[in-house]
């Protein structure tokens, strides 16, 4: 068992959990954390999404236009620029923003 790291929960009830725990355990900030309580201690697990916007992306390049997965190269700022995408149409036809 690793030693016991101490953090203090804030004002607004949120605790940092250490930089070196998160590398370990692959933790980055836009991963979903679940909680559980059993007796009287907090059990906090990565929950895994199977949903990669990458892969999903090339999949669609795949299938919509015959290539193979190898050609069907997807780069960062093409997948940042998709997200932006997608959150503008999430605001304005789903959110109604």
């Amino acid at each position: 068992m690793s030693e016991i790291q101490v953090r203090r929960i804030d004002n607004f009830g949120r605790c940092v959990i250490p930089i070196d725990i998160r590398k370990q355990l692959d933790i980055s900030i836009t991963d979903d954390l679940g909680f559980v309580v059993e007796d009287d201690r907090i059990i906090i697990s990565k929950i895994s999404s199977s949903f990669n916007l990458e892969d999903f992306v090339r999949k669609f390049i795949v299938e919509y236009f015959g290539v193979e997965w190898e050609d069907a190269f997807v780069s960062d700022i093409q997948i940042k620029n998709i997200k932006i995408m997608l959150m503008n149409y999430v605001k304005k036809n789903i959110l109604n923003i």
